[in-house]
């Protein structure tokens, strides 16, 4: 369900902006079909023009919603210079923003030669997931050098951060870095060895097979 605000230009002489109430929309991903409900529309002048709109747009699939993606999603792929600079996707840097994050979160992955990366609110929930650990626990110890290797990087005015280079060595990179979406948090790799990690987890994923139960979103639950 999407909420949408509509500015329209009103007809008095100040010539001040209204705004078209809310209007709600059921969206079928699968078909790109919109079948929508108007809910308390104030300016009843313009409810016919908007519907007309929305059945037009929606049957040549060129209705933009302005759904905002709150995680990071897909693989790019941007050159490092050799100063350690990397461009941050922007697709990554809308969803730090839409997060309100002040930066990125990186650390290097214990499991896998690359770096893990998230914003704000991911490492929060990780630190308050290894507080809910009994503390003198060598599993509390071992999760803590998460948040001890840890660095937060700013993104500066061209949407690039500075990787250091114990990072850089750690994740095998040289001219080019591999950014992997995995939801709430993603991945840089070098982007060769990505590639044989991805083909392994695919060919485990063809032998043993896959299952997933799908989770409502918070937002949907409420």
């Amino acid at each position: 369900i999407v909420f949408i605000r509509l500015g329209i230009a009103g007809t008095s002489k100040s010539r001040k902006k209204r705004i078209l109430s809310v209007v709600l929309v059921k969206i079928p991903l699968q078909n790109h079909k919109f079948p929508y409900i108007l809910h308390k529309i104030p300016y009843f002048t313009f409810r016919g023009r908007l519907i007309s709109f929305l059945d037009r747009a929606s049957k040549g699939g060129r209705l933009c919603l302005g759904v905002a993606v709150s995680v990071f999603l897909s693989t790019f792929e941007n050159k490092v210079d050799r100063k350690g600079r990397v461009s941050v996707p922007s697709s990554f840097r809308n969803v730090l923003s839409q997060q309100k994050s002040t930066g990125i979160i990186l650390y290097p992955s214990f499991k896998h030669p690359c770096l893990e990366g998230s914003g704000d609110e991911r490492i929060q929930e990780i630190a308050s997931s290894i507080d809910a650990i009994d503390v003198f626990s060598d599993e509390a110890e071992n999760l803590q050098t998460i948040l001890a290797d840890a660095k937060q990087m700013s993104v500066d005015s061209d949407g690039r951060v500075i990787l250091p280079p114990e990072f850089i060595s750690h994740a095998g990179i040289a001219e080019v870095a591999s950014f992997v979406g995995l939801g709430k948090s993603f991945q840089i790799w070098s982007p060769e060895t990505f590639a044989k990690h991805r083909e392994k987890n695919r060919l485990r994923a063809r032998q043993q097979g896959a299952t997933l139960r799908i989770v409502p979103s918070s937002s949907e639950r409420t």
